[in-house]
């Protein structure tokens, strides 16, 4: 099942209203909970105790860290939107494919249509500069990323710039093409 429609997930003010208790966790470790600056002083410095109490703080705060690890390190929420609309033409293409672990912590890179642009590092044939599939696209314009075989779909975009007046671009990437794969990890990437 697609993460997007698996129920489990915590999204908008819920998965909010779970960090902000996550935090208040770390916040209560550190004693900043306390009502008096003495109080907070004291339990912040149980914090270096060689005691039990000690020990317990630390191990809650650990306990507490842990649970916005997801919160600081999950670049899938920052990576992993994906559109869906009638606009973007995915008839041909099958069902979108499935995040095979966890959406919100881990990216999961795609070039399924209404998917981010995944990243791959491109250069000349005679190397040049390593340039990011990212910095190709966008711009103002669109862009279309084919490669070999995709010569019809170069010429497709000249004409509908010409005729119409879209700004549209189109990059062919393989072996001796325009660009070139150059640690091949768009050969794995691309899905279409």
């Amino acid at each position: 099942m697609s993460a997007l429609l698996r129920p489990t997930l915590l999204t908008g003010p819920r998965r909010a209203n779970a960090s902000l208790r996550n935090h208040r966790q770390i916040w209560e470790c550190l004693g900043n909970m306390e009502p008096t600056v003495e109080a907070r002083m004291s339990a912040f410095s149980e914090l270096s105790e060689n005691s039990e109490r000690g020990q317990e703080r630390r191990k809650n705060l650990q306990t507490a860290l842990k649970r916005i690890d997801r919160e600081e390190h999950g670049l899938g929420i920052e990576m992993n939107q994906r559109y869906d609309s009638t606009a973007i033409h995915r008839s041909d293409q099958g069902a979108m494919p499935v995040f095979e672990s966890d959406a919100l912590e881990h990216y999961h890179p795609t070039t399924y249509p209404g998917a981010r642009l995944p990243h791959a590092w491109l250069s000349k044939s005679v190397p040049t500069k390593a340039i990011s599939t990212i910095d190709l696209a966008g711009k103002g314009r669109f862009a279309l990323f084919t490669g070999i075989g995709g010569d019809g779909w170069k010429l497709a975009t000249q004409k509908i710039q010409a005729q119409l007046g879209i700004p549209i671009v189109a990059y062919k990437i393989g072996y001796r093409c325009e660009w070139e794969d150059r640690y091949f990890d768009w050969a794995k990437l691309r899905d279409v």
